[in-house]
């Protein structure tokens, strides 16, 4: 079975800092079911990095932009690098007619079984113009930013959503959250929920097996004390600032108390300036910059605590389902997450982890404090219980999952059509 991948998220290869979650997935269903073939079309970023394909599918990179310098609305994601640069938004209509041209193309030239969207705004909707110039069946994943997308815009956006939503043959939520926006957008009675799937992104545990060489020796200062970590990209739907501000508050009272930020963005001076501000001596904190996926096994036995920030941003985007969280439940951790984000689908509280609300930092600072005075043995039981959640999202389970709900049925379509 050959499969159109279209995604704005792919890494370039191994060094590339863009989240790697839908490589991850189309590996493990390369590697459960030989019989797919993936075709990966990505926007190119102008980043200098080459593109490094493998045995499990091909990249190929669209040009929608001249000079291609200016070609940075893709990698994380359209709407974080709109905030980034709010003049990018120009870019929009000049990447959505390249990739419906470049859709086409493919389509064309390598007769693909079905196209696999992901993101529904734009990645969906140009699959649904390629079934309905070429009769090519498609599936998508949603995630949470994407649909939101879709409601700004009057009228239009509604019937838009039902188009697509009504010409594919499934799809599959990243949340229930994500699914509660996707019906809110086209109506309930527009809505079929066999079609529907909440399926979260999942943990790529194959890169955790043999990481012992990948440590990163600047945490061996911290083996001591007490780790509160933070995992993610430095924007402000993250919530890193409040994280820090609840910090300060807190290394006052307890001298034990480490700060280990992991990952890069366009907030990382200012956060490290507001550290520096705060005279926090520089052996309690740590940026580490960008983590690969074998370097993060050592992030995860330093941690005491990993703390989830989130917040809603003064645009109104929400995070789904964060990755983060399901891989601190699979690695059994303490995690203390934000209520602004999707985790009570996973997280019960004070039974698997904790919740708390980044805003108020009294309250977060009596929660952090709450944390730092459970016994051992109230400890032990949470964790077990986060790692028994945890190990439902691995891409090994869910990989089965995501062909069973997608992919089956055009397999037997596609068996049937050669006998």
């Amino acid at each position: 079975m050959k499969v159109l991948l279209l995604t704005s998220t792919f890494p370039k290869n191994k060094k590339d800092t863009v989240p790697s979650f839908v490589m991850d997935q189309i590996i493990k269903l390369k590697q459960n079911y030989v019989h797919m073939s993936f075709i990966v079309l990505v926007p190119h970023i102008n980043d200098g990095l080459d593109i490094e394909n493998s045995e499990h599918f091909t990249q190929v990179r669209y040009h929608y932009f001249f000079p291609n310098r200016y070609e940075k609305l893709a990698g994380r994601g359209i709407v974080p690098s709109i905030k980034e640069n709010k003049l990018r938004i120009f870019l929009v209509p000049f990447y959505f007619i390249f990739q419906v041209l470049n859709t086409f193309s493919l389509v064309i030239k390598e007769k693909p079984d079905i196209i696999y969207a992901h993101w529904f705004t734009p990645q969906a909707i140009s699959a649904y113009l390629a079934k309905l110039f070429f009769k090519i069946p498609y599936v998508f994943t949603t995630h949470a930013q994407d649909v939101i997308v879709l409601k700004k815009i009057p009228i239009l956006g509604k019937l838009i959503a039902k188009l697509v939503i009504e010409n594919s043959k499934a799809w599959t939520n990243d949340s229930f959250s994500t699914e509660k926006r996707l019906i809110e957008t086209i109506g309930q009675k527009n809505f079929n929920k066999n079609k529907s799937l909440v399926i979260p992104m999942p943990v790529d545990t194959d890169s955790y097996e043999d990481s012992l060489s990948k440590r990163i020796h600047s945490l061996e200062k911290f083996k001591d004390g007490y780790n509160i970590v933070f995992i993610g990209r430095f924007a402000e739907i993250k919530g890193v600032e409040n994280l820090i501000n609840i910090y300060q508050r807190l290394s006052k009272k307890h001298k034990n108390l480490n700060l280990i930020l992991c990952g890069e963005g366009p907030l990382r001076k200012k956060y490290e300036q507001m550290l520096k501000n705060a005279q926090i001596p520089n052996t309690k904190y740590l940026f580490t910059g960008f983590i690969s996926k074998e370097q993060k096994k050592s992030i995860y036995e330093f941690a005491d605590l990993i703390v989830i920030p989130s917040i809603i941003s003064d645009s109104g985007h929400k995070e789904g389902l964060p990755v983060v969280l399901l891989e601190s439940l699979y690695f059994g951790k303490l995690i203390l997450v934000s209520k602004y984000c999707n985790a009570e689908e996973v997280v019960e509280d004070n039974i698997n982890g904790f919740f708390f609300d980044p805003l108020d930092y009294t309250e977060s600072e009596a929660k952090i404090e709450e944390i730092l005075l459970l016994a051992n043995d109230s400890k032990k039981r949470i964790e077990n219980r986060a790692k028994k959640v945890g190990e439902n999202f691995t891409n090994e389970n869910l990989s089965h999952k995501y062909y069973e709900h997608l992919f089956k049925d055009i397999e037997k379509i596609r068996l049937k059509d050669k006998n």
